[in-house]
């Protein structure tokens, strides 16, 4: 019987052999075929490293994220690799640092039965009493947004 151990060391005998050993042994066979074909093999391998999906889900769930998301791909594919993500990173940076600086608010008023709270832009009916502001955050309170409560 062989143990787990042992197939493990022989698959990676076997990989360590056949990632070193075969490319020396076919990479003579790709001198001889044109750039054309070279580049549909790339074109090929790159199209399954592409989330489709992904892509279609941001554009209907989320504009900002996917306009981020293109602006990565066009970047990596036009600047190169680094420059590309470097490019994506700073807009993530960028976007989070806008987010957090100006969350979405609302004033919040009654609504007819007098026990819930409603946005006040969607619900025309609720009531505003002078005395009193209700607002939500939407996000979290950090000491840069005192700017919002002096309105």
């Amino acid at each position: 019987m062989i143990r787990l151990e042992q197939k493990q060391g022989f698959c990676i005998t076997y990989q360590c052999h056949f990632n070193h050993t075969y490319p020396f042994i076919f990479t003579s066979y790709f001198y001889y075929l044109p750039n054309s074909v070279l580049a549909a093999i790339i074109i090929v391998a790159v199209y399954g490293l592409i989330d489709f999906k992904e892509a279609k889900h941001l554009f209907n769930t989320d504009k900002m994220d996917f306009g981020l998301f293109l602006a990565a791909s066009l970047g990596t594919l036009i600047l190169g690799i680094e420059e590309g993500i470097f490019l994506g990173v700073i807009l993530s940076m960028g976007v989070l640092i806008y987010r957090v600086s100006y969350p979405h608010f609302a004033e919040m008023g009654l609504v007819k039965d007098g026990q819930i709270f409603r946005n006040v832009l969607r619900f025309k009916d609720a009531i505003v009493k002078d005395e009193i502001i209700v607002m939500r955050f939407d996000a979290q309170l950090y000491f840069c947004q005192y700017f919002l409560f002096q309105r």
